[in-house]
């Protein structure tokens, strides 16, 4: 059964998106590095700049994939290699050209592979898309 928390970023990574510039409304976030939560049916950005320095945006692993689509035109792919159980990661641009790709042999579990991914997006864009 999967944990609910398990569907929300950790605290480095929260932190690397809003270095990044991620802005936007989440149901959890980060105070002095301690999960809060708000009401599900009113997100709050913990990240707009008018709210305490110690809160922090915990976005779904959904949303960075999402803005990294919609910001930075960034797409993911995350495929089973059969013949040994290895997880391939490829980064790509438009869909199209793709520019960054990883087998990754010590990760079995896909949540892993997804953070994995999400942590590659983040080199990507801290190194100018390239």
């Amino acid at each position: 059964m999967n944990n609910i928390e398990n569907n929300f970023v950790p605290y480095q990574i929260a932190l690397d998106m809003k270095e990044l510039g991620f802005d936007e409304p989440c149901i959890k976030g980060f105070y002095n590095k301690e999960p809060i939560y708000t009401v599900v049916t009113t997100p709050v950005d913990f990240n707009n700049k008018k709210q305490l320095g110690e809160l922090l945006s915990a976005p779904l692993y959904s949303q960075c994939f999402d803005w990294f689509r919609e910001k930075y035109n960034l797409f993911h792919s995350i495929t089973e290699y059969n013949k040994d159980g290895s997880l391939i990661i490829e980064i790509s641009k438009n869909r199209v050209e793709i520019f960054r790709k990883m087998t990754a042999f010590d990760i079995t579990e896909y949540k892993e592979a997804e953070l994995e991914c999400i942590k590659q997006l983040i080199i990507t864009v801290k190194n100018g898309n390239k």
